[in-house]
C-alpha cells in the first residue's frame, strides 16, 4: 500500500514488507510498481523473500521520505503539511498529476500482466492453496512445489 502513496513519513519503529510469498502467492501491485520505484534487485528481494525491512532501510531505498521517532511523528507530519500549505494548490495539483502520469507510465500494462500471471498461473498451483490453508491453520506450509 505504501508504494501508492505520494509521501511517506514513518516512525523509527515502523516496518515494511510484502509477506505474500510466505503464504504461497505474491503481491500483484508491488510486482507492477516496485521494479520502477525501487530498482529490480530491491524489488526482487522484497517480493521473493517477504523479509520485513525497517523504516531506516525503507528510507535508504527510497520507499519512505522521512523517518522520525514515534513521539515526533505527529510533529513531522505537521511540518510536512506546513511545507505543502505554503505552495499553490493549483501548481501542486498539476505537478502531482505529472509525477503520477510519468511514474505510472507503464503501470497499467505491468499490473495487467501481473494479474494475468496471478490468475492464469499462480492460482493454478497447489502451493497457493497450501499456503493459504497453512496460514489459516497457523502452521508452516508443506510445499509440493507444484
Amino acid at each position: 500500500m505504501a508504494s501508492c502513496c505520494d509521501l511517506i513519513v514513518a516512525s523509527e519503529d515502523s516496518f515494511f514488507s510484502t509477506p505474500e510469498i510466505t503464504v504461497g502467492c505474491y503481491p500483484p501491485v508491488a510486482l507492477a510498481r516496485f521494479p520502477s520505484q525501487l530498482g529490480y534487485h530491491r524489488a526482487a528481494e522484497m517480493i521473493l523473500t517477504g523479509r520485513r525491512i525497517s523504516a531506516q532501510e525503507a528510507l535508504i531505498m527510497g520507499l519512505a521520505n522521512r523517518v522520525v521517532s514515534a513521539d515526533e511523528l505527529d510533529h513531522a507530519l505537521e511540518l510536512l503539511l506546513g511545507e505543502l500549505k505554503g505552495k499553490s494548490r493549483a501548481v501542486l495539483r498539476v505537478a502531482l498529476k505529472g509525477l503520477r502520469e510519468i511514474s505510472l507510465n507503464n503501470f497499467s500494462q505491468a499490473l495487467q500482466r501481473s494479474e494475468e500471471l496471478y490468475l492464469n498461473e499462480l492460482l493454478k498451483t497447489e502451493d497457493v492453496e497450501e499456503g493459504v490453508q497453512a496460514f489459516l491453520e497457523k502452521r508452516k506450509p508443506r510445499w509440493s512445489h507444484r
